[in-house]
């Protein structure tokens, strides 16, 4: 089966899923394509949940979406990465697919694991690069440290900066992901 066959699967799956949460406008967010390439995705982009103020349409409801502050962020590093390494091919997703309220997060993680394992799956990527302790924490099992790099199911995991921290340090220290990617594309 192919990859986009099988992702409609998932996303089918997904948008399925019965999980009722306290704080809900039903968005159930399945991950997306940051780039033009498809036949394959170098690196997955891996944040936590979405966040309901920044989904006030239907239509507006995809994962790091231009319209949402997280989204204008990733765009710029990724204008900037498109620079570096031609032809890189991303990918956005979250661990948790649906608007869940901030008490609920851990029972939800738990819930879309087997979901974001297989997207993961399908989708093969090159690296991951986590935003954020609390994604670290909950999919690496893993104490946050800015740059570490380790592994899950062979696949360089990069932890990094979520693209919402207030200080601005996920722009700042960009040349953390420009460097973990040089590494993974010698």
């Amino acid at each position: 089966m192919k990859i986009r066959e099988e992702l409609k699967i998932l996303e089918k799956n997904i948008l399925n899923c019965s999980f009722a949460c306290k704080k809900s406008n039903n968005a159930r967010l399945f991950g997306r394509n940051l780039t033009d390439e498809y036949s394959s995705i170098d690196v997955l982009f891996l944040g936590m949940a979405p966040q309901p103020e920044t989904y006030n349409s239907k239509e507006k409801r995809i994962i790091f979406g231009p319209y949402s502050p997280t989204g204008k962020r990733i765009k710029n590093l990724l204008f900037e990465l498109q620079t570096i390494f031609n032809n890189l091919s991303c990918w956005g997703t979250n661990c948790v697919k649906c608007n869940v309220a901030e008490d609920e997060i851990p029972v939800a993680i738990t819930r879309c694991a087997t979901n974001l394992k297989n997207e993961i799956e399908i989708l093969r990527p090159k690296a991951i690069i986590l935003f954020g302790k609390t994604v670290v924490e909950n999919f690496l099992k893993e104490k946050f440290s800015v740059g570490r790099v380790s592994s899950w199911q062979e696949v360089a995991c990069m932890h990094y900066y979520h693209p919402m921290e207030r200080t601005g340090r996920f722009m700042k220290h960009k040349g953390i992901v420009f460097d973990f990617l040089k590494t993974v594309y010698r």
